[in-house]
């Protein structure tokens, strides 16, 4: 649900009026007070992924919400064959989202591969409720420090 997607267009054309304000979070209205290639990601009236104004933060506590990206990820899943998922930016949102989402697409096909990217302590994600996996970029960033540009020694790599 990109700044080009139908819900968030509704929401730019019709502001409190929009039956899908409620699926992102949407600081004051108009949600949009400017042109798109004039949009800073820090001085927004609704919150975003990353501070990239093209992606506008979706509420994942709203069960109309949950209804539709569960429906997508089941189309998917099924219709597709969509066997793994990666999962950008996952650390946000909320858990409870992503315990729903590891039950759909399993259901579809238990053998699904999850996983999440978390830029820091992934534990909270690996209880067996949500991923698979994360991205563990601490340790990608040690190896490339010892191995490839010898910025640390070993003992600051262990």
């Amino acid at each position: 649900l990109g700044y080009f997607s139908p819900q968030w267009q509704d929401v730019v054309a019709n502001n409190e009026n929009s039956k899908y304000k409620d699926w992102f979070y949407i600081n004051k209205f108009p949600a949009v007070d400017k042109p798109l290639r004039e949009l800073d990601g820090r001085d927004l009236n609704y919150e975003t992924f990353g501070r990239t104004a093209m992606m506008p933060k979706i509420n994942t506590e709203n069960p109309e919400v949950i209804e539709y990206l569960l429906k997508v990820a089941e189309y998917w899943s099924g219709e597709m064959n969509i066997d793994a998922w990666r999962l950008d930016v996952c650390n946000e949102v909320d858990h409870v989202f992503w315990r729903k989402f590891r039950e759909k697409v399993l259901s579809v096909n238990p053998d699904t591969y999850i996983l999440g990217e978390v830029w820091h302590d992934g534990l909270p994600w690996l209880m067996g409720d949500q991923f698979d996996s994360v991205m563990n970029y601490r340790l990608s960033e040690a190896i490339k420090e010892y191995f490839c540009t010898n910025e640390i020694n070993a003992e600051q790599f262990k």
